[in-house]
């Protein structure tokens, strides 16, 4: 991945109220409001950040149970429970926990389809937060690339890589 969200979020705030002046803070001589409510972004954990900056543009902001935010929300139990976890009992089925969209952090078996999910919902959360505030995408990125893929080409052999792995740890299961 070319950049995380932790990056991308902080940047784009930073864009959307100093250079942007999403909110006409610069234009009405009031940079250090623009200032302050970068401040209190800073302070924010990651997914309260985009939530706030996700209502920025629209009152409905992300919708917490359903992607890209419901995927972004497992993403982050998953690192919780990875960093923070508590005592289960041995068999139990950790991949529930994460809509079985990741593999269970103790005894289950992690390969490059799980890394594709990540990636799908870090970009799935940049394209839904540009939608969000009406902001093109271009506009922001300028000069750069922040897909976790370099092209859609790239994307496409991904998956399929990734689609032939779990077929064979499939047929492998079977055997």
């Amino acid at each position: 991945m070319t950049t995380g969200s932790w990056p991308h979020i902080n940047s784009l705030a930073h864009f959307l109220f100093k250079e942007a002046d999403l909110l006409g803070l610069i234009r009405a001589g009031r940079a250090m409001s623009a200032d302050v409510l970068l401040d209190a972004i800073e302070q924010m954990t990651v997914r309260e950040k985009w939530r706030t900056v996700g209502r920025l543009g629209s009152s409905e902001g992300f919708v917490a149970g359903q992607p890209p935010f419901q995927d972004f929300s497992i993403l982050f139990k998953f690192r919780d429970h990875v960093v923070h976890d508590k005592v289960v009992q041995m068999g139990e089925d950790r991949a529930k926990r994460y809509n079985n969209k990741l593999a269970d952090p103790v005894f289950g078996h992690f390969h490059l389809g799980h890394a594709l999910f990540g990636a799908r919902t870090y970009w799935g959360m940049v394209v839904e937060v540009h939608r969000l505030l009406g902001v093109d995408m271009a506009s922001f990125h300028r000069h750069y690339n922040l897909k976790p893929w370099a092209d859609e080409d790239e994307r496409a052999l991904l998956e399929r890589l990734a689609d032939r792995y779990s077929k064979g740890l499939e047929e492998d299961a079977a055997v």
